[in-house]
Formats: structure tokens, sequence, C-alpha cells
């Protein structure tokens, strides 16, 4: 009887040692894929604020091109309405031109 016991528990201890390491060997695991997890939530992070830096930055761009293109389209308007009136056309054109390469 104390034989069965002593093997019974000899037994339970080394299913008890097994589990033990095979739970340390889940958590090093899980504890690695974690640190691997957060370090590529990281980089997705930095990617992120690059993607939304050139967002603002074509953005930005788009917003002067638009501001340009109405001030042509004005230019263009004056000057056609006053497409018989050479000297209006040559103050506009002289005016537009000075804007654009004193930017």
């Amino acid at each position: 009887m104390i034989d069965d016991l002593s093997m019974a528990h000899d037994n339970l201890h080394r299913e008890l040692a097994d589990i033990k390491r095979l739970i340390g060997k889940d958590k090093h695991a899980l504890i690695k894929a974690n640190i691997a997890l957060n370090k590529r939530v990281q980089e997705l992070e930095e990617e992120r604020d690059e993607w939304k830096n050139t967002a603002q930055s074509y953005y930005m761009t788009n917003q002067e091109l638009r501001e340009q293109n109405k001030r042509y389209r004005e230019a263009l308007d004056i000057m056609l309405y006053h497409a018989d009136n050479e000297e209006v056309i040559r103050d506009v054109y002289g005016t537009f031109v000075g804007k654009a390469k004193g930017r």
C-alpha cells in the first residue's frame, strides 16, 4: 500500500513537473510573441505617422495648387474681358508673372 502511494506520488510529481515545464515554455513563447507583436505595432504606428505626414503634405500642396489655379482663372477672366485693351492685358500678365516668380 505504501509502495503504491509512493509510486502514485512520484507519478503525480513527474506529471506536475511536466505540466510546469510545458506552462513555462508556453509562457516563454507567449512573452516572445507579445514582444514581437509590440515591435510590429510600433513599426505600424511609425509607418502610419509617415503616411499621415505625407498625406498632410499632399493636402497642403493641393491647396496651394488650387489657390494658384484660382489666380490663373481670375487673370484669364480679366484678360479675356479686356481682350481689346492691350495695356490691361500687359498689366495683368505682369502682375501675374510677378506673383508666380515671387512665391
